[in-house]
């Protein structure tokens, strides 16, 4: 595990960062489809245009509703 402390702080943040496996930080990974309706707020939706190298850019995702987000998974999962 690598313990990162970034340059730039948002003042909330004070915590060491710590690297995580997607697949331990979400509840969903797919491929495929992508929502055809985003929202302003809700579920982030990140998609391969958000990664950086080993990093998520947050600028760049997007996010669903949590009705939307309910039936992907409810499809991704069964």
């Amino acid at each position: 595990m690598h313990i990162h402390t970034p340059k730039l702080r948002f003042p909330e943040f004070s915590d060491e960062w710590v690297e995580k496996k997607l697949g331990k930080i979400t509840s969903l990974i797919t491929k495929g489809t992508t929502p055809s309706k985003f929202v302003e707020n809700g579920v982030k939706f990140v998609k391969i245009e958000c990664l950086e190298g080993d990093y998520i850019n947050n600028d760049k995702c997007l996010f669903i509703d949590e009705t939307t987000h309910l039936i992907c998974n409810f499809i991704f999962t069964e």
